[in-house]
This record gives structure tokens, C-alpha cells and sequence, in this order.
């Protein structure tokens, strides 16, 4: 079921939905799967708007700098906290 729901299709919707899961894991302490889910998302992402910034791209960068700080991974937080920043300027 949940591979017909998040098929590799690429959708920003999808993205967007990938996205949200990947919130969720980290909140409840697996940062792992959320880097997994957020990867996931960014590619689509990427595949759908190219490397121009895009909302749905900050946000990915944004939730994987919040997936690398629960792993306690502080170089890779700052490096994607920041990409996702300097996107939104």
C-alpha cells in the first residue's frame, strides 16, 4: 500500500507528502528514516524545478539540517540548515 502511495513518480505533492512523513519520524526519534523519506522528496523535488529555488527544496534541506541535529551530526545540520536559508533569502 504504501508503495502505491509514494510512488517514484515524481509530484510535488508527493514531495510535499514525503516530506511531512519524514516530520513525523523525526519527531518521534527515527532521524534515519526521515533522512530517507526527506532524500526521497528533495530528488523529486530536483526532478520537478531543476536546482532553482523552490519552497518544496528549502524545506527538504531544512528537515534533513533537523534530521542531521538529532543525530547529533552538527556539521551536516549547519550545512543543511543553511543551504535552506540561504534558499529562502
Amino acid at each position: 500500500m504504501a508503495q502505491q502511495v509514494f510512488s517514484e513518480t515524481p509530484h510535488f505533492q508527493i514531495a510535499g507528502i514525503l516530506n511531512n512523513l519524514a516530520f513525523v519520524h523525526i519527531l518521534s526519534g527515527n532521524p534515519q528514516e526521515a533522512i530517507v523519506c526527506i532524500e526521497r522528496s528533495l530528488k523529486m523535488s530536483k526532478e520537478l524545478n531543476g536546482e532553482k529555488p523552490h519552497p518544496h527544496i528549502a524545506n527538504s534541506l531544512n528537515y534533513l539540517g533537523e534530521a542531521y541535529h538529532a543525530l547529533k551530526d552538527y556539521n551536516k545540520a549547519i550545512t543543511f540548515l543553511g543551504e535552506s536559508w540561504e534558499m529562502r533569502k
